[in-house]
């Protein structure tokens, strides 16, 4: 398995067409994260299970919200839990 260093972090959607990109032997070139674009569009499955983490975020306003939980016991995070 190869391993790429890059200058930036990715998650989500970005992290998964780079994962799968490195993967795959063919084609060689930038045409791969072409299809590895497509192919997890096709596989795109929404998740979070409707989870608001950032709650008051508006997704059309221009801004990137971000929400950072720092650390937290075991007994805390499930008690906040069910009111995420």
């Amino acid at each position: 398995m190869s391993a790429e260093i890059t200058d930036r972090a990715c998650s989500g959607f970005d992290s998964r067409v780079n994962d799968r990109g490195n993967r795959m032997r063919l084609p060689a070139g930038r045409f791969k994260y072409d299809l590895a674009m497509v192919a997890e569009l096709a596989a795109f499955k929404p998740y979070g299970g409707g989870m608001r983490i950032c709650a008051d975020a508006v997704p059309d306003d221009g801004l990137f919200d971000i929400t950072v939980v720092g650390d937290c016991s075991r007994t805390t995070l499930l008690k906040v839990f069910p009111r995420v």
